[in-house]
């Protein structure tokens, strides 16, 4: 099950690398989705040699390469989104699906992965960052 839920992944992970790039917004989406697929095939690779003890030891990352990774990508996201302010609008409300989304979601149970975290921001968060009540009503 795991070995085809693998298979699956790192397939759509050779499509999307094919995926076109038109803009630097589209190029930005790419990033998350393919960072996104990477931390689901780790996750499943990792999942199969880990004690059940070895997950919950401790605190630090368990890959600290694919944590550089992801902090280093948050940050050129952060700036890209800074450097190209100027082009957005300087308002644009939340989409009703995603104000329900976010307002309906429990909070978590459980730590999230650090490329969870910052794929929320960047789909849920950053995109509505500007402006009087840009997430809250």
């Amino acid at each position: 099950m795991e070995q085809e839920k693998l298979s699956v992944l790192i397939n759509e992970a050779s499509i999307k690398l094919q995926e076109p790039i038109t803009s630097s917004e589209s190029l930005n989406l790419w990033k998350v989705k393919m960072f996104t697929l990477i931390n689901e095939i780790a996750a499943l690779k990792l999942a199969t040699k880990l004690l059940p003890c070895e997950s919950i030891a401790s605190l630090d990352p368990s890959d600290w390469t694919l944590t550089q990774s992801v902090a280093h990508e948050m940050l050129d996201l952060s700036l890209e989104h800074i450097r190209f302010v100027r082009n957005r609008p300087i308002w644009q409300p939340v989409p009703e699906h995603i104000r329900v989304a976010l307002e309906d979601e429990p909070f978590p149970q459980h730590g999230q992965s650090l490329l969870d975290v910052c794929d929320a921001v960047t789909k849920y968060i950053m995109p509505y960052s500007r402006g009087k009540d840009a997430i809250h009503k």
